[in-house]
């Protein structure tokens, strides 16, 4: 009885949420757009319309739309959180999922502390997603990692960064206490599943594990590619708690010598079309294929979830999933056709 008394309403509304995701043929008309003008302008007949305001229009400005469809995501986490008011850990499951957005914006400040500034790439830091006090210019001014450290204070960040300093220092690379920041993250999401109820920890045992093995597989497989990285020192950088690929697995992965042999250890169900991967001997170049793939088998599982027993948290899980996946595609019509890429090509890159 209490799985209906708590999901029943928000089950409910989520369910009304999920009508207004875009239909196949409002996609086949972005893809079809003829530049970004175009896309703004199919847009504006559908719930994204809020987004496009004039100064978007007449700038194209996409890094704001970008910044938008971001917000957007996290207001739909609070719109969630808000309506259920549920206070146990089923809530603190869905808080600490929003609270990933706050997590790239910190890893953002930390690659613009280390450059001064010189940072390529995205202007603005979007302190929208902020769940925890964070002082942008404290960051920023500080000297050295204590320091730093010392700006995170009120912040879950703060012992991770201190545990992961020696790390740092050592090697100079951000890539360490970024992934510490990650895997203090999901430490925390799992504490939070573990005490749910039976069919709630199921549900999310999956499709978090899910993501987990998605983000595991994608990291260990650029480490290859572009760093000449130590595999004893993947223990602190993988994820915890995949759903079907172990640390041990993942070790046998990453030390295979030919790209085909690493796919195919890694080739288990739900990523067996990464077994098509190696088949067809893609190489290295083939990195935005194989994240694809590993997008499209979250997706599925999703889609499944939200069709399945709806009093559990998997339905709400589920539901942020696949919002997440339909303003990333979005996103991706945008950069595509500013760079004029064809709807093949960007369809081709689209993430799920």
């Amino acid at each position: 009885m209490r799985d209906l008394s708590t999901y029943a309403f928000i089950n409910a509304r989520i369910r009304a949420m999920s009508g207004q995701f875009l239909r196949p043929r409002q996609w086949g008309l972005l893809l079809a757009a003829r530049d970004v003008a175009h896309v703004i302008t199919i847009l504006q007949a559908t719930p994204y319309s809020s987004f496009i305001r004039d100064n978007i229009i007449q700038n194209k400005d996409i890094e704001a739309l970008e910044r938008a469809f971001v917000l957007d995501d996290v207001h739909t986490h609070d719109k969630i959180i808000k309506a259920w008011r549920e206070k146990g850990h089923p809530g603190k499951v869905v808080t600490l999922l929003r609270e990933r957005y706050e997590l790239n914006e910190v890893k953002v400040l930390l690659r613009y502390w280390a450059t001064q500034g010189k940072t390529s790439g995205r202007q603005h830091i979007f302190s929208e997603v902020f769940t925890h006090p964070i002082s942008i210019e404290h960051i920023l001014s500080a000297h050295d990692l204590d320091e730093l450290a010392v700006a995170f204070s009120a912040t879950p960040y703060r012992h991770v960064l201190r545990a992961a300093a020696a790390q740092y220092l050592k090697t100079g690379s951000l890539f360490y206490l970024e992934a510490a920041i990650d895997r203090d993250y999901f430490n925390r999401l799992w504490a939070e599943i573990d005490q749910l109820p039976y069919a709630d920890r199921m549900a999310a045992t999956r499709l978090i594990g899910i993501e987990v093995d998605m983000e595991n597989i994608g990291a260990l497989l650029r480490l290859r590619r572009y760093y000449d990285f130590p595999s004893g020192d993947l223990t602190m950088t993988l994820l915890p708690r995949g759903y079907r690929l172990n640390e041990r697995t993942l070790r046998l992965a990453f030390v295979k010598e030919g790209f085909a042999d690493t796919l195919k250890v890694l080739a288990v169900r739900p990523y067996q079309e990464l077994g098509v991967l190696f088949a067809k001997a893609i190489d290295h170049a083939g990195l935005s294929l194989l994240e694809s793939v590993l997008y499209q088998a979250l997706f599925s599982e999703a889609l499944r979830v939200m069709r399945g027993f709806p009093f559990t948290i998997g339905t709400i899980l589920a539901y942020l999933i696949l919002k997440r996946a339909e303003t990333r595609k979005l996103a991706s019509i945008f950069y595509g056709k500013d760079h004029g890429l064809s709807s093949g090509q960007i369809k081709g890159a689209w993430v799920c």
